[in-house]
């Protein structure tokens, strides 16, 4: 439910700038949260961290990442509406 905000927040791309950049940023994006999100998994299993929080938290510092990138597309002054 939040990938659709995360990747329309970065495939339309500014005026002038290119459209890979924004494409190279969700990859980079959805890689380092897969990896953190193990990360926590494994150190929750093998109880350095509560389970709960390692888990939630790195969802919702993306959740939050991906509703800001798709606030800033969607109420851009220069994007017509």
């Amino acid at each position: 439910m939040i990938l659709p905000f995360f990747a329309l927040g970065l495939a339309i791309p500014a005026k002038r700038s290119g459209s890979a950049l924004g494409v190279f940023l969700g990859v980079v994006g959805l890689v380092t949260y897969n990896k953190v999100s193990e990360f926590a998994e494994r150190a929750g299993a093998l109880g350095d961290l509560p389970v709960v929080p390692a888990q939630w938290l790195p969802f919702a510092v993306f959740a939050i990442t991906s509703f800001w990138l798709f606030g800033l597309l969607a109420f851009r002054p220069d994007h017509p509406a």
